[in-house]
């Protein structure tokens, strides 16, 4: 069942320091120009959503970055490395999992 009241947006960014809005759904990464850090929401606020990530340039990297002492599968953060390289990613409440 899909609740009507929530609203997903998806978001296309480039700079160097980019913030996960609570609403994203899928983050569009181009990292032509530089690294792309992506500042993730404390886990207790997005319990069971899932935030889609896509790497679109060759060059640089995404850099996930959980909250405070939050991880992502036990790791302080997580990097997308490759063009076109993808990750989907879930709150367990606690921390990140990569699904």
């Amino acid at each position: 069942m899909i609740d009507a009241a929530i609203t997903a947006t998806s978001q296309s960014v480039s700079g160097a320091n980019e913030a996960h809005v609570l609403t994203d759904v899928l983050i569009i990464c181009d990292t032509s120009s530089n690294d792309v850090e992506i500042a993730l929401l404390p886990a207790a606020s997005w319990i069971n959503k899932t935030l889609n990530i896509k790497k679109t340039a060759a060059a640089n990297s995404v850099i996930l970055n959980p909250d405070g002492v939050e991880t992502i599968d036990g790791a302080a953060t997580f990097s997308l490395t490759a063009l076109n390289e993808s990750a989907t990613i879930i709150s367990d409440g606690t921390n990140i999992v990569i699904l």
